[in-house]
């Protein structure tokens, strides 16, 4: 028996030798014989492999013939028989073709006019597409663009395959929390700790397929459980005009004056300056002027701009003293009204150039006393100083205006769009919602359409919307006279208009200017609020909006009568801010009724 064991131990150990260990045995034998494929399958496989291959030859084919011969390349599509490849191939055909400028686009006719008849709807789309970019110009958004809006915990795959189904690509607005900036200094982010746990939707600005209208890709979407909302990228206009003087400037600080800057009266700045020369200290405050640019290197804002944190987000945050404007011999970004807007808050006083800010009337040089500094926010995608902003990238920059430390928010933009949901501003609000809950006041300019419409954002609650008067403190014509104006402040009138710094090239003298709107009121309102901040930090949202309307002592008539609005008392409104007693201030509501 024990001969029999030990001659099979053997024989076992000796085709071991011969086959090696039969894990590898296992590994060498064919895949069709594991799976246990019949030969019929394979041949199959084989066969749908060479008609992609072939299929694919065909559509390169056609793709080098369509520049000049749109027909053969339709010919040679139409050699494709299965719908699903015939179509894809099609796809590739038109996003060719639409890529590129109009006047190339020859062979396109006489290839639409050979094609098969299947491929008629989708002709159509790519069509109504093109004609919807080509009109961008008269649109009230962009064109290739859809704002989209995710549930919170969305998982960026979910969002990415969804993406790669429904649209060309994507840019991440709103990450649906807020992320801290590890820079500022312990007092900012003490206030902003208490929102750390808020959450809100994603949002990503999705750029959409050459064949999809605006409207079609918004459907797209929303087939999804997880997208919230899918909208337009509207546009918001800038709310003033900018216009250059004529003449030279000769002596020191020569507009800080009555004549001038005859704003400064009608606001009592004077009330202020007497209150805030009392103050033992002040707390600086950032204001966030998202615009169009600034220049950061004007001589009237030396030292006044926070430059690491100016910044352009259209180009992913970049920041703006690192990204030269090609089409401007400044040199930089030179948003003629984000500089105007920027100087009416900001600008420094008693350095014997130009004129003053609102909040710069606190600052002492010699005890290196400062009240305000800013920070320049460029969201705007085109170069140099365009006058439309998008929804999308006024919400990022928002987002980064809080995450950074801005205690004050200035937009002098309202919405062009004259009809619209409101739920299309889903993630504007959001954003402004989360500026608010962090003690943030957001300060917006009403508008400038003369109507009692509500204009957004201004009309959004919690933030502080701000029409015109003319220097006689009577309501200005033009300005929105909406129940979304808190307060009213000087936005100027034809020969007695609101004086700011502009561009200037090698610090020439004409780096001033005059405008109108109320793009220009809303700074003077931004400006009090950080002075009333800088005496008195813990200030809420509320409280704030409180004193700035209890602290008027003139009430501006509507044009209709039935409406009044407070006229800005930033000497008073100072004053109140400092002497504060404890105590709830009652809570200002919009009514909309």
């Amino acid at each position: 028996m024990q001969k029999m064991i030990r001659k099979t131990a053997l024989l076992l150990s000796f085709s071991l030798m011969l086959t090696g260990n039969p894990s590898d045995l296992m590994a060498k034998t064919p895949q069709n014989t594991i799976e246990n494929v019949s030969p019929t399958q394979v041949r199959r496989q084989q066969q749908t492999q060479k008609k992609v291959k072939n299929g694919r030859k065909v559509i390169e084919q056609a793709l080098a013939s369509i520049r000049t011969d749109g027909a053969k390349a339709a010919r040679l599509l139409n050699k494709i028989k299965n719908q699903n490849d015939f179509e894809a191939g099609l796809r590739e055909i038109l996003n060719e073709y639409y890529s590129m400028k109009k006047s190339e686009r020859r062979e396109l006719k006489a290839f639409t006019r050979a094609v098969d008849d299947s491929a008629a709807v989708i002709i159509n789309h790519y069509e109504e597409a093109a004609r919807e970019r080509e009109n961008s110009a008269n649109l009230d958004f962009k064109a290739n663009e859809v704002v989209v809006s995710f549930v919170y915990g969305t998982s960026e795959e979910e969002i990415e395959r969804i993406v790669k189904e429904t649209a060309a690509g994507y840019e991440l607005i709103d990450s649906g929390e807020l992320h801290i900036a590890k820079e500022l200094p312990e007092y900012k982010k003490k206030r902003l700790e208490k929102i750390s746990d808020l959450k809100t939707d994603i949002v990503i600005l999705a750029q959409i397929n050459l064949e999809d209208t605006v409207k079609r890709a918004q459907e797209k979407f929303k087939c999804y459980d997880c997208v919230v909302d899918a909208s337009e990228n509207t546009f918001l206009e800038a709310d003033g005009t900018v216009e250059t003087p004529n003449g030279q400037i000769t002596m020191d600080d020569p507009f800080f004056n009555e004549n001038d800057q005859w704003h400064m009266k009608n606001i009592n700045i004077a009330g202020a300056y007497h209150n805030l020369q009392k103050a033992k200290s002040l707390r600086e405050v950032w204001v966030a002027v998202i615009d169009c640019g600034v220049q950061i290197e004007h001589p009237d804002l030396s030292g006044k701009i926070l430059t690491t944190f100016s910044v352009d987000v259209t180009q992913g945050n970049i920041r703006l003293s690192d990204c030269p404007d090609k089409r401007s011999s400044y040199g930089q970004y030179t948003g003629g009204h984000g500089t105007m807007v920027a100087g009416m808050i900001a600008a420094k006083a008693n350095n014997g150039v130009f004129g003053a800010g609102v909040a710069s009337i606190a600052d002492d040089e010699a005890s290196d006393r400062e009240a305000c500094k800013i920070m320049a926010i460029k969201c705007d995608n085109t170069v140099g100083s365009g006058r439309h902003i998008t929804k999308s990238y006024l919400a990022d920059a928002i987002n980064f205006a809080v995450s950074h430390g801005a205690e004050v928010i200035n937009i002098s933009y309202s919405v062009k769009k004259k009809r619209f949901k409101h739920t299309e501003f889903r993630s504007l609000e959001n954003a402004i919602k989360r500026a608010v809950s962090a003690d943030v006041c957001v300060v917006v300019s009403a508008g400038n359409d003369g109507s009692q419409k509500l204009r957004y954002p201004a009309a959004f609650e919690g933030v502080i919307g701000v029409g015109a008067t003319f220097s006689n403190n009577e309501i200005a014509s033009y300005s929105n006279q909406s129940a979304a104006v808190d307060i009213v402040a000087p936005g100027g009138q034809r020969g007695k208009k609101i004086f700011s710094i502009r561009p200037v090239k090698n610090h020439r003298t004409r780096g001033y200017c005059f405008g109108m709107g109320t793009s220009y009121s809303a700074p003077q309102v931004a400006g009090t609020v950080a002075l009333m901040k800088s005496v008195n930090y813990n200030l809420t949202s509320e409280q704030i909006l409180s004193i700035l309307k209890r602290s008027s002592t003139v009430t501006v008539r509507g044009e209709n009568y039935s409406s009044r609005f407070p006229l800005l008392n930033t000497g008073k409104a100072v004053s109140m801010a400092q002497h504060r007693k404890k105590g709830k201030y009652p809570r200002v509501k919009k009514n909309y009724n």
